[in-house]
């Protein structure tokens, strides 16, 4: 392998030994380029500083071990070789850090060693790029594939063997049926009249893999599922799909082959109202950007516009105004923004996809286009107020799934943006909700979040949501997540994401997990009151356990709004143990005598802390949504997930899977045993605690999931 420049970072206490590594590396040929760090702070800083190809850790530090160092560089730089180079290391400390995910072991006494094991994992790490690339080149081809074939208006199958594979939306609506699954098994012949089998066969047979070119379209007659007949023009072709040789289909109502409606070229890519692209068109797009943005491209952004006031504009003006109002959006949108491609996706609804784009800049594009909306409406109807839109904001990353997700996400955006009365509503993925994600923020941050804060402390402004959390064991209790929120301009509520970090960093932090405390007891208690029997699954931040006024203040709150300690269940993030051990045990052995429970979050991202399970009184362990995301695709993550209900039901602890936002991943944690659920798919955050319980034990490995006994309220 070619020698090149290597970014090496060095997790030693002592300068001398921190040179053996680089010594050996130049003598061998390496250009260096190395920084030493000796606490976790250092690591923190030089990962997220810099970009680098290998770390290399003595195992034992003063205040800090390779464990913990590996556990950090995991959580921020996963991909990242992680070499323990020490003088001295017994079997059982190898034995662990091996399995922690360390590449390699290495006495200093044996400098010869560092040069192959380096080498060795560089090699890996080439081969590891290699295949990313590839699988994201391949991704992209079948992105792109899938999306013309579904976004197209001619209908196509895909057969082998004279069965039915494979079909689009439009071939299964020209024969009528509700979906592919009625149809894998089918023989294509059954969808022709007797009288043409003949024929058809010996259509069949003309195509030729060894001729690129399809065979001449022929008219048949069509038989359709409800045993109605039709003209139809049929053309076939030999393609190869997954290395194996399959007939594609293409059919088209006679009615309309060769009319002369010419829906061909730009002019058939256009809506023919509002001369912006047509949805299928828009998919094949998207599909492409996804699969830039995969192979290693920039971010791009997807916006759903949904226009209201439409039907109450043809009601009162006609269809011409509401028509006209139409186009004039269209113009707008596309006189205001460049290098984008933009669609009419439905009767009232545009989607707009921003390519080479970051969040700042499509949040600028959606203000932009809320105005383009009112200035449309003042020019087709001369009244500005009459029409209005929402917006949904889904950022397109390299996490970013499927088209159809995509797709959903934004819809799902842009009613949750509908429900709280503004947008737009951004996400980049099914998004749980953080306490103290990595931001930037800086002086200029601080000096903007600061009053803002403040003010909401000393007026009461905050504002509590709640979502529910959904028990799988026949507990009879009811539980909901209270989540904090701080409200904006024109009402809408600005999520803990993007202010908690500034109140870390100002000291607010402490008043914050104060005023949720006082005041998510006064609910709880009026719910008590009323007879609802619910309990508080409360978020706070990982400097709790440093705060010495909180667990008086909880002894107090709970006493005078007469709640059982029993029905609080303090949640706090798994990191706050790892950073500060003893504090969190004080902290969590003086609320459990209170009555309270105690849920460790985003469990499982950090192996080290399984050791803290046997002595901390933990009752529930809120899964990490890493984990739970993607998971119907992901055969690692299923084993994952298995293994930790497993070892969570041996210590006697409770399982939450979060982050639930489809059926299957409902199914599957279902069906692995998880005690309680939550997620968008159940419910979003609300402002009220409210939630029909009933029926929610009721799932079995042999129901349906229950998509419709459990609606997902987008």
């Amino acid at each position: 392998m070619d020698k090149k420049i290597l970014r090496l970072l060095i997790i030693d206490d002592s300068a001398d030994d921190a040179d053996i590594p680089v010594s050996v590396l130049r003598k061998n040929g390496y250009m260096l380029k190395s920084q030493r760090v000796q606490d976790l702070a250092g690591i923190q800083s030089a990962l997220n500083k810099a970009k680098w190809d290998l770390v290399v850790s003595e195992y034992r530090l003063p205040h800090l071990g390779a464990m913990l160092a590996l556990d950090t560089v995991k959580h921020l730089s996963p991909d990242l070789p992680f070499f323990v180079l020490t003088k001295k290391i017994n079997d059982a400390d190898l034995i662990e850090v091996m399995r922690a995910g360390a590449r390699d072991v290495i006495l200093k006494s044996e400098p010869a060693r560092i040069v192959p094991a380096i080498e060795r994992e560089l090699a890996v790490v080439e081969e590891w790029g290699n295949y990313k690339k590839t699988t994201a080149l391949l991704q992209e081809i079948e992105n792109k594939h899938q999306a013309m074939i579904d976004g197209s208006m001619e209908a196509i199958c895909y057969s082998h063997d004279g069965m039915h594979v494979d079909a689009n939306r439009a071939y299964l609506d020209l024969f009528g049926y509700g979906g592919l699954e009625e149809l894998e098994g089918v023989p294509v012949l059954d969808l022709i009249d007797k009288s043409d089998h003949g024929r058809f066969k010996s259509h069949l047979r003309k195509a030729d893999k060894n001729n690129k070119k399809p065979a001449e379209p022929q008219e048949f007659q069509a038989r359709k599922k409800d045993g109605s007949k039709a003209k139809i023009y049929v053309s076939v072709s030999v393609i190869n799909i997954g290395g194996e040789d399959c007939t594609q289909i293409v059919v088209d109502e006679a009615s309309k082959h060769g009319g002369s409606d010419t829906d061909s070229g730009e002019t058939g890519l256009r809506d023919p109202l509002t001369g912006v692209y047509k949805r299928d068109y828009f998919l094949q797009a998207l599909a492409k950007a996804v699969g830039q943005v995969k192979g290693g491209g920039k971010a791009s952004a997807l916006l759903y516009v949904e226009l209201d006031g439409l039907k109450a504009i043809n009601e009162r003006f006609g269809k011409a105004a509401g028509d006209r109002l139409l186009r004039q959006v269209a113009d707008y949108f596309g006189d205001t923004i460049d290098n984008a491609v933009i669609s009419r996706f439905g009767g009232d609804e545009f989607a707009v996809l921003l390519h080479d784009n970051n969040q700042k800049n499509a949040e600028a594009v959606a203000e932009k286009l809320r105005q383009c909306v009112k200035d449309a409406s003042r020019a087709a109807i001369g009244q500005p107020k009459a029409a209005k839109c929402t917006l949904g904001l889904i950022m397109i990353d390299r996490t970013a799934a499927s088209v159809e997700k995509i797709l959903s996400l934004a819809y799902g955006a842009c009613e949750q943006a509908k429900k709280r009365g503004h947008s737009p509503a951004a996400t980049s993925a099914p998004q749980e909700e953080t306490r103290t994600p990595q931001v930037e923020s800086g002086s200029r941050d601080l000096k903007t979040w600061r009053p803002r804060i403040q003010k909401a402390l000393d007026y009461g402004a905050f504002q509590l949501v709640y979502q529910p959390v959904i028990n799988l064991i026949g507990d009879p209790s009811e539980y909901f997540e209270v989540l904090i929120r701080l409200p904006g301009d024109d009402d809408e509520l600005i999520s803990a994401g993007e202010f908690l970090p500034a109140a870390e960093q100002s000291g607010q932090i402490h008043e914050i997990d104060q005023w949720v405390i006082k005041h998510a007891l006064i609910g709880l208690a009026d719910l008590h009151k009323r007879g609802q029997k619910a309990s508080f699954f409360i978020n706070l931040s990982q400097h709790a356990p440093q705060n010495k006024g909180l667990v008086p203040l909880i002894r107090q709150s709970l006493r005078e709004n007469g709640v059982a300690g029993e029905h609080l269940i303090l949640e706090t993030d798994e990191s706050t143990i790892g950073n500060d051990p003893q504090a969190a045990e004080e902290f969590m052995r003086d609320v459990t005598r209170l009555g309270c429970r105690i849920s460790l979050d985003n469990f499982g991202a950090r192996l080290a802390s399984l050791g803290h399970l046997r002595n901390l009184p933990i009752e529930f362990l809120k899964i990490d949504a890493a984990l739970v995301r993607d998971i119907a695709t992901d055969n690692i993550k299923q084993l994952v997930l298995k293994t930790i209900v497993q070892i969570a039901k041996l210590l006697n602890k409770k399982t939450i899977g979060k982050c639930v936002e489809d059926e299957d991943t409902l199914s599957l944690l279902y069906s692995y045993e998880f005690d309680y659920l939550q997620g968008n798919y159940f419910q979003y955050a609300n402002t009220q605690p409210e939630f029909a319980f009933a029926g929610e034990t009721t799932l079995s490995s042999d129901t349906d999931p229950p998509g419709g006994s459990w609606p997902p309220t987008s």
